[in-house]
């Protein structure tokens, strides 16, 4: 049975002895894989996916303004951190993951892209900002560097 300290949204350091893989390495594939999710704010990337389907893309017949798809952007980018906080409990380190957590909400809805909030920026600043294939290296390079930091690191 899981308490709830297994139960935050945020890494949280090991009260018991640590554990060492079998090439000797503390942690495991299991703890990294944790640290990975846990830092990937799923729940908030899933909100600007749904707003991304509802919200008709800004430059379209239908689209709203592209200021108010950016400010609906940077709003969710705000309440990550918030809604992480509510949900942490006691963590070290705790504003350091909120900053990796949002930092990972921005690297993971570049790298989903779409029509919304990259393609109006993109509109705003009349520049092309989304590169696919950037956009998937960066996310792939920032999810696996998010597992090698252990909660005891100062991140």
């Amino acid at each position: 049975m899981l308490d709830s300290a297994d139960m935050s949204r945020l890494i949280q350091a090991k009260q018991t002895q640590v554990t060492t893989s079998s090439n000797g390495e503390a942690g495991g594939i299991g703890e990294y894989f944790e640290r990975v999710a846990k830092l990937v704010p799923v729940e908030i990337i899933a909100a600007y996916m749904v707003l991304r389907g509802f919200l008709p893309a800004s430059g379209t017949d239908k689209g709203i303004p592209a200021p108010l798809e950016i400010a609906a952007y940077l709003a969710l980018v705000v309440l990550t951190p918030l809604y992480l906080r509510r949900l942490a409990g006691r963590v070290p380190h705790v504003s350091k993951q909120l900053l990796l957590a949002t930092i990972s909400f921005v690297v993971w809805s570049y790298a989903i892209g779409g029509p919304f909030f990259w393609s109006a920026l993109g509109r705003v600043t009349d520049t092309q900002i989304v590169y696919p294939g950037v956009a998937g290296l960066v996310a792939v390079l920032w999810s696996v560097g998010l597992g090698a930091i252990a909660p005891s690191d100062p991140v």
